[in-house]
């Protein structure tokens, strides 16, 4: 793993945030009778689409991060620790996840604010 998820920075935000499971199946068609199914990987992997509201100076911290290749997502090709909520834990919103981005991200300042900027990005999150 590279690193973590900045504290300073604001946690992938819930509203607008999705998961979607991977699908860990391959299916054959079959010339007569039902298509046959098997497991391709018995890792659990699931892929997040979150947002996160910035200052202009969480902005610049977190592209530094996101560069970092010791402590940081290594350009995105890193897995990190952060919290995100999953719906893998009873009881537990938010819990400590290991994940990597999925591409990169994209980032654009929002009008009327005080040069803050929404960042939106996907994810892929492993158990």
């Amino acid at each position: 793993m590279s690193g973590t998820w900045l504290t300073t920075l604001p946690a992938p935000r819930q509203a607008g945030y999705q998961v979607n499971p991977i699908d860990r199946t391959i299916r054959t068609q079959m010339d007569r009778g039902n298509a046959r199914a098997r497991l391709r990987t018995s890792a659990a992997v699931d892929e997040l689409s979150c947002s996160v509201r910035m200052t202009n100076d969480q902005f610049i911290l977190f592209r530094a991060w996101f560069d970092d290749d010791v402590d940081g997502a290594a350009g995105g090709a890193g897995w990190f620790s952060v919290s995100l909520a999953t719906g893998t834990n009873t009881g537990v919103v938010l819990s400590t996840q290991s994940a990597r981005f999925i591409g990169g991200y994209q980032a654009g300042m929002i009008p009327g604010s005080n040069n803050d900027w929404d960042v939106s990005f996907k994810l892929e999150v492993r158990y």
